[in-house]
């Protein structure tokens, strides 16, 4: 029982909350969900499901005893979904980065939307620390030899800095810094004590894309023009998880709460054939889409009829409109676009609309709607708050039809982080791949796939989207939520380039591609194997890669 201050307090919240949604509680029911709310880890989510529960009725007035069928239905609700945490990019822990101690602490201050323009600064300088201080760990720079130029004639690679280089004229060095292009055809590095200009002509390169603003290692030598020549261009090594989080000496930075070891044991042996499932541009409004859907929900449906049970997580990305839907709302004039902000017009309705379709869908099987969990993660052109990331989740005010169907819809944004079972997985809807190779200030090396060379640009950046803020605008001060360290178990770049799937230092990274084109990705959070499936047709689906086994 909550105490009697905590209790009043509670009490007053709840009145309110109930009230503003035109709902009201009966003293015995308020009483009852005073008690019911204590010690859960998100009450305002929990009380939301309620009250979008009650709201798809007809009764506006809660009795005990109606409540307590809401409420017995959430929680479990909850017990089924015990094995999964969704954790939302703006409640990710904000780290900063000690340079005397040089480690990382929690942050005191919590991130704003609307920060000073020195956030701005604060974003490069963090992401140059969280590169610097990894390499600084690795072997290959404490120091060692490097498998460059340099490193065939037995010297010792360690890393100067640019403003050290004065005076070293003629000497081969190795430089950590952003990668800029000041002017078209010239090119500049640039640290935290210096800019230098850069010659990259003649240098190798490793795999990844090299984008502007990216953090890259050089070897090479100081002209007497002040110009750096680089023989070698390379990304920052990555570093293992183990090591990652040895470093961090405890320190939670992925979010949520640590699944005790002995309960995620225990989820991981009575779900040994259980699958986390990804499907991307999920367009509501097309035939050829949702079609695929209702051929891979029947598909599930028909495996839990012979005691397969369907996987216990989904995750739908966006868009959730087509182009065509997109341009067919908003083109059509003064009319439509005034009627955007309005609950059955514009994009809003459009989308609403959208979602009540898709969970009259879902309530035409009921195995899956009651066993899986969904997570929705909104796309770049979703309705929301511009297309700044991280992006928060979809309104609920579009999903109202879908969170009566289907009550363990659970809203994430974009990007996502989510654990299932004793894994770690994050989520990103983003058209990556376009987004690195436009940027891209040297063509990628022959011999990968755009989506290997898309993973080990994110991997070794430790960034999910390194590229200029004016091509993908980021909130500042959530940079963090962006960040893969250490790297997740699992990562899910949704794009609408064609499906891919890639083990990088033992990270599996899979793109499920577009629903119209029937592909989807299936991820294994026990034995750790993902794949690329394609569907087929109604109830029939075959895997279109072999299974990634994570190492």
């Amino acid at each position: 029982m909550a105490s009697g201050e905590e209790s009043r307090a509670t009490r007053v919240w709840l009145q309110k909350q109930f009230r503003t949604s035109g709902l009201q509680l009966d003293p015995g029911a308020l009483s009852y969900l005073v008690d019911a709310v204590q010690g859960l880890h998100d009450p305002e989510e929990y009380i939301h499901r309620i009250m979008d529960e009650a709201s798809a009725g007809a009764q506006r007035r809660l009795t005990l005893e109606s409540l307590e069928g809401l409420v017995r239905r959430l929680d479990g609700a909850r017990a089924q979904t015990s094995g999964t945490q969704v954790i939302p990019a703006f409640q990710t822990p904000v780290l900063e980065y000690d340079p005397i101690r040089k480690q990382f602490h929690a942050s005191p201050a919590p991130p704003r939307l609307f920060p000073e323009a020195k956030s701005k600064i604060a974003l490069y300088v963090n992401r140059y620390h969280l590169v610097h201080q990894r390499l600084r760990r690795n072997r290959l720079f404490r120091p060692t030899h490097w498998a460059g130029v340099a490193g065939a004639q037995g010297q010792e690679c360690e890393l100067t800095e640019l403003k050290a280089l004065l005076g070293l004229v003629g000497q081969s060095k190795y430089v950590l810094g952003f990668l800029s292009q000041p002017r078209e055809g010239e090119y500049a590095l640039e640290d935290l004590s210096a800019r230098l200009p850069l010659d990259i002509q003649d240098a190798e390169r490793t795999p990844g894309l090299f984008t502007e603003n990216s953090i890259v290692v050089a070897e090479g030598q100081l002209q007497p023009s002040g110009r750096f020549k680089a023989v070698a261009l390379g990304m920052p090594p990555p570093e293992s998880r183990a090591a990652s989080i040895e470093a961090l000496q405890g320190l939670v930075t992925f979010g949520g709460s640590e699944p005790d070891a002995k309960e995620a044991a225990a989820w991981d042996a009575s779900h040994p054939d259980d699958a986390t499932l990804l499907l991307s541009d999920v367009w509501l409004d097309d035939a050829c889409a949702m079609a695929n859907l209702e051929a891979l929900l029947a598909t599930l449906a028909e495996a839990d009829a012979s005691s397969q049970p369907p996987p216990s997580l989904i995750v739908l990305c966006g868009d959730f409109l087509s182009p065509a839907g997109r341009r067919a709302v908003v083109g059509g004039g003064a009319a439509k676009t005034s009627a955007a902000g309005g609950a059955g017009g514009g994009l809003m309705g459009e989308c609403r609309r959208a979602f009540d379709g898709l969970g009259r869908l879902l309530a035409q099987f009921p195995a899956v709607q009651e066993k899986s969990t969904l997570v929705l993660v909104p796309g770049p052109e979703d309705v929301g708050l511009g297309r700044a990331l991280p992006h928060p989740g979809l309104p609920r005010a579009v999903l109202q039809g879908l969170l009566s169907a289907a009550p363990n819809t659970i809203v994430g944004s974009n990007p996502c982080r989510l654990r299932h079972g004793s894994c770690e997985l994050v989520v990103l809807r983003s058209n990556l791949q376009c987004l690195l190779r436009g940027t891209a200030v040297v063509p990628p090396m022959p011999g990968s796939t755009p989506f290997q060379h898309a993973v080990a640009s994110v991997a070794q950046q430790s960034h999910l989207c390194p590229v200029p803020l004016e091509v993908q605008p980021i909130h500042w001060e959530h940079d963090r939520a962006l960040w893969l360290y250490p790297l997740p178990h699992a990562l899910f770049l949704a794009d609408s380039a064609p499906a891919g799937h890639h083990v990088y230092d033992s990270c599996v990274s899979l793109n499920p591609g577009s629903l119209v084109q029937g592909t989807y990705c299936s991820f294994n959070p026990v034995t750790r194997l993902g794949k690329v499936c394609s569907v087929q047709g109604k109830g029939e689906w075959q895997s279109q890669e072999a299974a990634v086994e994570m190492d």
